[in-house]
């Protein structure tokens, strides 16, 4: 499930230009449904979906050394870990560069998994004592970079200021009112609105090595920086597996304990979620009125919070009997989820490209358009593991990892 909730939010820069992931398309309504998706999405669902995958990544790491260490005669466990984690990576780079979606998330994942084997044996208490200094960490470092931009910007606003009442300025001065002014101009409205209309020309009439070299500038830094750092992804991973080791995932705890973390977890989340949604709203997506409108960056905070709150909430009404049949739909996904996860970076954008729709549609149609997506995932897997063991791209990673052809057709 969490591979279909992370689609709401890749949707966005696979059917509508990038610097429209996080705020509206100010040329577009910005009230009534187009309103409604953004809150949703940015809400709801950015952030907690990764959060999520990445759990669930942490976990299945456990599980596969689990079910490696059940078989005999075979070789070195670290060997065949790494093996896996090397071919991982070379599907992440497919995905980015071939398949051209620079959003990919797995070479990220391969290269942040190099750390878990080493720390398998450690406890759950250490793993979640580990990933609480990740997070905390991560909280600082964002909330330093916030406060840097703030600094910038009024140091800016300031110099803009004494030029403007005839005030002499240094050189260095004039340099920085220079640097602040091209900064200024960058988040105008107007300059977002042509930088999208030239991204849509762009991407709509390119050629397939001009796409190549767009998704190479894009990921650049990645998976180093940005959303990809490791303190996005590697608490996760640690968590995943301390809850793993304490049976939370496997739904082993107490009951009050999933409601307790669910209530908790989500009131902290929507808390923080409305006043960063609201003063984005109301400063009219302008990145400088908004960090200047922020005291600090809780993005991580609300995004363990939610995780966590969503994972309890899944693993609560799992154990309702009446609800075990509509989970039981999703199983064929979670066996192909590799596969889903890949075929989705092509779906995608080629039928937003193919239609004429990248750009041009409001916000609200491209989640009318995502839903068929998923029916037809749902569809696709259900029907290809009647006949197949395992997702096309899960067979040719487990026998890469193994170095031998794996049982395909059933």
């Amino acid at each position: 499930m969490a591979v279909l909730g992370i689609t709401i939010t890749n949707v966005l820069s696979q059917a509508q230009p990038t610097v429209y992931w996080k705020s509206m398309n100010l040329e577009q309504s910005i009230t009534g449904a187009n309103l409604l998706s953004w809150v949703v999405e940015m809400g709801l669902f950015e952030g907690p979906m990764r959060g999520l995958l990445s759990l669930v990544f942490g976990a299945s790491f456990l599980l596969f050394m689990q079910r490696f260490s059940s078989r005999n005669n075979v070789q070195n466990p670290a060997l065949i870990y790494y093996k896996r984690l090397f071919w991982l990576f070379v599907f992440g780079f497919i995905n980015a560069y071939v398949f051209l979606w620079p959003g990919d998330i797995l070479c990220a994942y391969a290269l942040f998994a190099l750390v878990l084997y080493p720390i398998r044996n450690l406890s759950a208490r250490i793993l979640i004592f580990a990933a609480s200094l990740m997070l905390l960490y991560g909280v600082f470092h964002e909330t330093s970079i916030l406060r840097q931009k703030k600094e910038f910007i009024s140091k800016g606003e300031q110099l803009e200021r004494q030029y403007s009442a005839g005030k002499a300025l240094s050189i260095t001065q004039k340099k920085d009112l220079d640097i602040w002014l091209q900064f200024r101009e960058q988040h105008d409205e107007r300059t977002i609105a042509s930088d999208a209309k030239k991204e849509v020309e762009f991407l709509t009439q390119a050629s397939y090595p001009a796409l190549v070299a767009y998704c190479w500038e894009f990921e650049r830094d990645y998976p180093i920086s940005g959303y990809y750092a490791w303190w996005d992804i590697l608490p996760l991973f640690l968590i995943g597996m301390a809850l793993c080791k304490n049976g939370f995932i496997l739904g082993l705890a107490p009951t009050r304990i999933y409601v307790t973390i669910a209530v908790a977890g989500l009131t902290i989340a929507l808390l923080i979620a409305f006043f960063d949604l609201n003063l984005r709203y109301v400063s009219r997506f302008n990145e400088i009125e908004i960090a200047k409108g922020s005291f600090a960056d809780l993005y991580q905070i609300r995004r363990i919070a939610q995780t966590m709150a969503y994972l309890s909430l899944l693993l609560l009404l799992y154990k309702i009997p009446s609800l075990t049949a509509l989970f039981d739909l999703f199983i064929p996904l979670g066996k192909m989820s590799l596969s889903t996860y890949l075929l989705q970076g092509l779906i995608t954008p080629g039928i937003f490209l193919a239609f004429g729709w990248f750009g041009n549609i409001e916000r609200y149609q491209i989640y009318e358009v995502l839903v068929f997506i998923w029916i037809f995932q749902l569809l696709f897997s259900t029907i290809w593991l009647r006949h197949f063991k395992s997702g096309p791209f899960e067979w040719l990673l487990h026998s890469l990892t193994w170095s031998k052809i794996q049982p395909f057709k059933k």
